[in-house]
């Protein structure tokens, strides 16, 4: 999936689950919208990737794309790093864009393997990245955001 498309999801589960954490609402959102962004660190093409090339050029060429970086292995590892240094509720909001950005990636004909490299649980979807059925599941994922910001307005 595209950056987009990530953030969307993304925002859409942080809108469902924000009443079941204790940080600010400023904070919460920006660290689940920038978990979403992370597993794709080891692509330079990626949207974070361009911010850190070098490392995302290093991550590439020793790990590939959509391997370790999008197990919940790596994710697990995440959450205690950022647990230690950030809290355990910054991290678990890191965590839900993290995992997030799993899930969706799940949908893609790609798919991904959760359980890499240790284990084999390989899923995949039907949407290929950057087509039209991608833009039509972004926008229906826009369309449920405003519908929930909207709810929780009223």
């Amino acid at each position: 999936m595209r950056w987009k498309t990530h953030l969307a999801f993304a925002l859409l589960c942080g809108l469902f689950l924000f009443k079941f954490f204790k940080i600010p609402v400023y904070l919460f959102f920006p660290l689940v919208l920038f978990g979403a962004l992370l597993p794709d660190l080891d692509t330079p093409q990626s949207k974070l990737g361009k911010k850190v090339p070098l490392f995302s050029k290093v991550a590439n060429f020793l790990l590939g794309h959509r391997g370790i970086f999008h197990s919940v292995l790596f994710l697990a590892l995440l959450y205690f790093a950022f647990s230690v240094l950030l809290g355990k509720w910054y991290a678990l909001a890191l965590a839900l864009g993290y995992l997030s950005h799993l899930i969706i990636d799940g949908f893609t004909i790609a798919g991904i393997n959760y359980l890499s490299p240790i284990a084999k649980l390989h899923v995949s979807g039907f949407i290929e990245t950057g087509t039209f059925s991608e833009t039509i599941l972004l926008f229906l994922l826009i369309g449920l955001d405003i519908i929930k910001i909207y709810g929780l307005i009223v």
